[in-house]
């Protein structure tokens, strides 16, 4: 009995110091993911940089607020991410620090949350997997022949005009009201799909608040996610309710009230948007495009996806998270191609759901691949599973030279080397 006390407490020792070694590898991952991102937002921000950014558009409408005591219109649709930054610039009257503290902060604390939530639904605590693919993620590019770092094309020709303003990304290296959504739209997946798990009615109170929460706090950042998430959520509870039967029709009916404090925020925010929309197909991602296939523009952008989708066929398996995110993306990729904002079509405004939608997708495949693979890699389960994980690499590397090369050239000559 002694003995085997012993060997209980070393296996409990053991699993220990591998949980703890794993969250500081996880802390160290995303502080290097926060600093890639200062790296690549500080040209944005600095006086010597761009000259012209989302970013100092966004300083100026600081600067509006503080001057008329109100921000612009457009802004109070989605005032969270400008209350931050006011509440920082209290405590430090300069705008290069306060975007830059926001920017390592935000990412970080995104990059935790990937990495916890595919631990979560890999259950599988022990395994450097979510780590490194929760990193990664934070740097999803398309994979694509255009990329063109030393070519002597800028930036402007190559990854962003022909890659990113019709592919997209999950990753845009150059939205901060973008990264300030990211977060929400983690846990707002995650607490709705505890709802549709849990069995526990009681235990789920707490689940509806927290996803109620979580979509309130996502429309306030930023209503990207809400545009793409919110029919998806439906069609999934009406899903969940026809498997399921009445028993389980006064949890769809919370979820629905659940939805309520986003909904009025969207509605309310609708009174500030002075542009409206209109059905013009295929009109957003053809304006930068260069004669491209549509299916080829979208379809590069989600190739570790798709691979995936395969891999569940081949396998005759059926992943309902994945299947969410799938919902989600293919809600985001419709508005992005039907709508158009026809005052100022070149901004693209309706490819932000569109983004958020992928970023969503990848992360439910991410998921859906590890679980498949998990314990499986003999034969052609492991040329595949070594195949999804080149292809995820291949989008993550690209991503992180958009950051990190893009910009060398500048940050060479702003440190005099």
């Amino acid at each position: 009995m002694i003995e085997q006390n012993g060997i209980i407490e070393c296996v409990a020792d053991m699993e220990r110091k591998t949980k703890n070694k794993l969250i500081i590898i996880s802390i160290i991952f995303s502080m290097i993911c926060g600093l890639i991102y200062v790296y690549d937002f500080f040209f944005m921000v600095h006086p010597e940089g761009l000259g012209g950014s989302d970013v100092l558009t966004q300083i100026g409408y600081m600067n509006v607020w503080y001057d008329t005591g109100s921000l612009p219109d457009m802004c109070q649709v989605y005032p969270l991410f400008y209350s931050i930054l006011r509440v920082m610039y209290h405590f430090v009257r300069n705008w290069v620090v306060v975007i830059l503290s926001f920017t390592f902060i935000w990412s970080f604390a995104t990059n935790m949350a990937q990495i916890g939530l595919i631990r979560y639904f890999t259950s599988d605590p022990d395994s450097m997997f979510p780590v490194v693919s929760g990193s990664l993620l934070s740097f999803i590019w398309p994979i694509s022949l255009k990329y063109s770092f030393f070519g002597g094309k800028t930036f402007w020709d190559m990854p962003l005009e022909q890659v990113f303003l019709t592919s997209g990304a999950t990753a845009p290296d150059h939205s901060l009201t973008y990264l300030c959504v990211k977060p929400f739209a983690l846990l707002t997946v995650l607490f709705f799909t505890r709802i549709l798990e849990n069995e526990e009615e009681k235990s789920n109170i707490k689940n509806y608040l927290i996803f109620a929460l979580m979509l309130l706090g996502s429309v306030l950042a930023k209503p990207n996610f809400y545009q793409c998430f919110a029919p998806a959520g439906v069609i999934a509870v009406l899903i969940y309710l026809k498997r399921n039967g009445f028993k389980v029709f006064a949890r769809c009916c919370l979820i629905a009230a659940a939805y309520l404090p986003a909904t009025i925020w969207v509605i309310y925010g609708m009174r500030f948007k002075l542009n409206p929309y209109e059905i013009n197909f295929l009109e957003g991602i053809s304006i930068f495009g260069d004669k491209t296939p549509v299916v080829i523009v979208l379809a590069r952008a989600v190739v570790f996806c798709l691979f995936v989708a395969v891999c569940l066929i081949i396998y005759r398996r059926r992943d309902d998270l994945f299947g969410l995110g799938g919902l989600i993306y293919l809600f985001g990729t419709a508005e992005y191609l039907l709508f158009i904002e026809p005052a100022e079509p070149w901004t693209l405004s309706m490819s932000w759901g569109y983004y958020i939608g992928m970023y969503v997708l990848f992360v439910t495949a991410i998921v859906a691949f590890y679980k498949l693979f998990k314990g499986n890699d003999k034969g052609k389960a492991r040329i595949l599973y070594i195949s999804g994980c080149v292809i995820y690499a291949v989008h993550a590397c690209l991503g992180i030279a958009v950051f990190v090369i893009t910009w060398w050239p500048w940050w060479r000559s702003f440190l005099g080397l």
